[in-house]
């Protein structure tokens, strides 16, 4: 059923049928374990890196980490994956936390990365996956110990399933007063462990990222790549598009055979657990397969004005940027689940009260019982011994009969 021969196409066909995901998925987890155990996390484990670890299980690996320069720690919670049979580069990195929002800008200039790729939400059910690190209109991020400012040029929301936004910035290296447009491709339908409504949605956005080039590496530096944890979702992207690049170059060269788990065995040498649950697994399958037998893939060379003609621009106005309406409605949702959290305690309270109230009224109760319970006794007792003691005179003092 795993046999290498099989295609990935026979693959996916055949996992299905068989319902195999789980397993397959299992024996791929089986080997990277064999493969890699071993690899160290010194380095990102060291008490003065904990505030820069979202998750404290999500780490670098010594060897693939990114090392930062000029600054009092080289340590970032990012990973390099290399695919040099793709030509790719690209880094792995965590949603920042507030103290590595700095770092991470850092990282982008001194890797000479162009794009981010961002597949997760600010906040998701409820819970905080990354922080804002980009500014808003009108108010520029300034990190004066690194010496760098950033700069919102321009967003541009998808008109057609209203499900990515493309950003561009501008980072200024304000030591020498140089600078770069860096542009951010943020989705904003794939939630946390799962994956997107459909592989066309997906493959919308994923198109947009590889027609504005800046995920090539012969080029750039490395696209910097992130979810939340930067394993599942960033795992799947990268796995997509590397194996495509290998796909195209096998139908050439047919000594390339190109296998999926392999590709993704190989990229979890860089970076731990790289695609999180069979589901996702199965999905980069979907895509793949559908990308084949789209136009899209036929046509995925760069294009100077990809991100023009693929989204009309919207410019920034004195009305609220998309993000700020993410934040305000994911503030308006928080405000909404607070107020449900505190009907709930209010409610738990009362319950709470009516409850220690009941325990009281029925301590009360059996008080009572009680005294009137030794009230009973007493009197019993002295209505007893008054008894006797009547029983004993009437003995001592009762009249002689002489006649019997």
């Amino acid at each position: 059923m795993h046999d290498k021969e099989l295609n990935f196409e026979e693959q996916y066909s055949t996992f299905n049928r068989e319902n195999a995901w789980s397993e397959f998925f299992q024996l791929i987890n089986e080997s990277s374990y064999k493969r890699y155990s071993s690899n160290k996390m010194t380095v990102a484990r060291k008490m003065k890196n904990s505030n820069l670890n979202r998750y404290t299980d999500v780490l670098p690996y010594d060897d693939s980490r990114v090392k930062l320069n000029d600054l009092d720690n080289d340590y970032i919670n990012a990973s390099l994956v290399k695919v040099e049979k793709a030509n790719r580069n690209y880094i792995l990195t965590q949603g920042p936390v507030p103290k590595s929002v700095q770092h991470f800008w850092v990282m982008i200039w001194q890797q000479n990365s162009r794009c981010i790729v961002m597949l997760n939400k600010l906040v998701e059910n409820g819970i905080d996956k990354c922080y804002l690190y980009w500014p808003t209109k009108n108010k520029n991020l300034k990190f004066e110990r690194s010496g760098f400012e950033v700069e919102l040029i321009s967003e541009k929301e998808d008109e057609t399933n209203f499900d990515f936004v493309v950003r561009e910035f501008k980072l200024t290296n304000l030591k020498d007063n140089t600078s770069r447009n860096i542009f951010q491709f943020h989705t904003l339908c794939w939630p946390d462990f799962g994956v997107p409504k459909s592989p066309e949605s997906f493959l919308n956005f994923f198109h947009t990222c590889r027609k504005s080039g800046f995920l090539d590496s012969n080029k750039y530096g490395p696209a910097i790549i992130h979810c939340s944890a930067a394993i599942g979702r960033s795992g799947v992207f990268i796995l997509v598009d590397s194996f495509l690049i290998l796909l195209k170059k096998s139908f050439k060269d047919s000594s390339i055979k190109p296998d999926v788990s392999e590709l993704l065995l190989e990229m979890r040498n860089y970076r731990l657990g790289l695609v999180q649950t069979h589901q996702q697994l199965r999905f980069a399958y979907e895509a793949i397969i559908k990308a084949m037998n789209h136009e899209l893939f036929k046509d995925d060379e760069p294009s100077n004005n990809v991100i023009d003609e693929q989204i009309p621009e919207q410019k920034i106005t004195e009305q609220q940027s998309i993000v700020e309406k993410e934040v305000i409605e994911q503030e308006d949702k928080t405000s909404e689940q607070n107020e449900l959290r505190q009907r709930i305690r209010e409610e738990k309270k009362q319950t709470t009260l009516n409850h220690i109230k009941r325990i009281k009224d029925k301590q009360k109760e059996i008080e009572t019982w009680s005294e009137r319970t030794k009230l009973i006794k007493y009197v019993g007792i002295t209505i007893l011994m008054t008894s006797i003691f009547v029983g004993s005179l009437y003995y001592k003092f009762r009249p002689l009969n002489f006649f019997n």
